[in-house]
């Protein structure tokens, strides 16, 4: 008859409320209880704590991403610490410049991006409807297996070499299960039952196996399940098209975006467990220079993103 309450304030500290058996508290609970969703082994009673501040924000989203589409080309563009806009030039400049539009400065925080929504645009040949392409979901660099022993040597051990400038790397779409056909390295979901959706060991883990077996890379689930939850809870997906012809790259936004809420951990371990998410690195190694560029990517189709979702919800911002 006890009923835990569980509640994160905005500096990350967990706070917790026991109701009682027969308290008006426990007792309330169990009259709206049927009116939440479940999170996992959690119930989601957020919407009842802040269901007119997230209207709020829902709608003060939809405002701007409307705006934003209004525009039509936008230069590409950082919003930069203290809020100075500078130029931006790299392959990666869509979403620079989509959350430049929102007022959002680039960082590397593991928070979503504005108003408690993570912003994903993702590449598109026609801005007026979503691409079919990869999205990236999140870039945790591994905390655990050969890869936190030294980068280079990990490289070196386990990359493609060439003599093209003397680059070695480590890159291909690696799926849980099935062995890479040029690395004969695979994925494997430690300590998560797929057929239940249920994690069966708190220090289990997403390994990266070497052809001999080997831990090559892995990933904690304390740590690829925290950033996922925290910022993925709430997400919003925007189609974008790019025009590379002019010196500065343009962007366009489009009008039908997904929305997305409601996630937990076991939604995106099954999802790596049946393949649907997939472990896409890109690692490049200097051998004269002995320096590195890492990024360790998990990415997923547009088509399978509902998967990783309770709800999602298909919106036209202009509203017609």
């Amino acid at each position: 008859g006890r009923v835990l309450f569980l509640g994160i304030s905005p500096n990350g500290k967990v706070l917790a409320y026991l109701g009682t058996p027969g308290s008006p508290l426990a007792g309330s609970y169990q009259e709206i209880k049927a009116a939440f969703p479940n999170a996992g082994v959690l119930m989601d009673i957020s919407g009842l704590l802040h269901r007119q501040r997230a209207k709020d924000q829902d709608g003060e989203l939809i405002s701007r991403l409307r705006a934003i589409h209004q525009k039509g080309w936008i230069e590409a563009k950082r919003l930069i610490k203290g809020g100075k806009v500078v130029e931006c030039n790299g392959t990666n400049c869509g979403g620079l410049t989509l959350e430049a539009e929102l007022g959002v400065e680039e960082n590397g925080a593991a928070e979503p991006d504005f108003l408690g929504w993570e912003i994903k645009q993702h590449k598109t040949t026609n801005y007026l409807r979503h691409g079919t392409g990869p999205i990236t979901l999140l870039t945790p660099e591994p905390d655990g297996g050969s890869y936190v022993d030294g980068v280079e040597e990990f490289v070196e051990r386990y990359g493609a070499h060439t003599e093209r400038e003397n680059i070695s790397y480590f890159q291909g779409i690696h799926y849980a299960g099935t062995e890479h056909p040029d690395t004969g390295m695979r994925l494997e979901v430690v300590g998560f039952d797929n057929h239940s959706g249920k994690i069966t060991d708190a220090n289990g883990c997403v390994v990266l196996l070497s052809p001999k077996e080997e831990v090559a890379a892995s990933w904690s689930f304390r740590k690829i399940l925290t950033h996922w939850c925290r910022k993925h809870n709430k997400a919003a997906y925007i189609p974008a098209e790019v025009d590379r012809e002019s010196e500065r790259p343009k962007y366009r936004f489009g009008k039908d975006i997904k929305l997305c809420r409601s996630t937990d951990a076991t939604l995106l371990l099954k999802a790596v467990s049946e393949g649907h998410v997939y472990y896409d690195p890109g690692i490049k190694l200097d051998r004269t220079t002995s320096k590195t560029h890492r990024r360790s990517q998990f990415r997923v189709k547009f088509k399978e993103i509902s998967r990783l979702y309770r709800q999602t919800e298909d919106k036209d911002v202009i509203g017609r």
